[in-house]
């Protein structure tokens, strides 16, 4: 069974699905944990992150809401992972 319509998209056409990055999500999640245990290179993570969600945009794999989402959602699991393993104090 399928549990949802599949979509043909053709060439140069707007999908009609979105969804979270995950490439944004994952860029986002890295720059959080690792610009949290080493602040002298946040810059350096946020380039990468910049570099990341760029080319999902360049090549057509999602559109600004889908970054945004993803980025959100990447923030929030590098902060659960921080917290969770005692690096960082539970936010208020």
């Amino acid at each position: 069974p399928r549990f949802r319509t599949h979509h043909d998209g053709k060439r140069g056409q707007a999908s009609p699905s979105s969804y979270p990055s995950r490439h944004a999500a994952r860029a986002a999640g890295a720059r959080t944990y690792l610009g949290y245990l080493s602040p002298h290179r946040l810059a350096d993570y946020q380039w990468m992150e910049e570099q990341v969600t760029f080319s999902r945009l360049y090549m057509a794999g999602h559109v600004q809401s889908d970054i945004n989402a993803g980025s959100m959602l990447g923030d929030m699991i590098g902060q659960y992972v921080l917290v969770s393993r005692g690096h960082m104090p539970v936010p208020s």
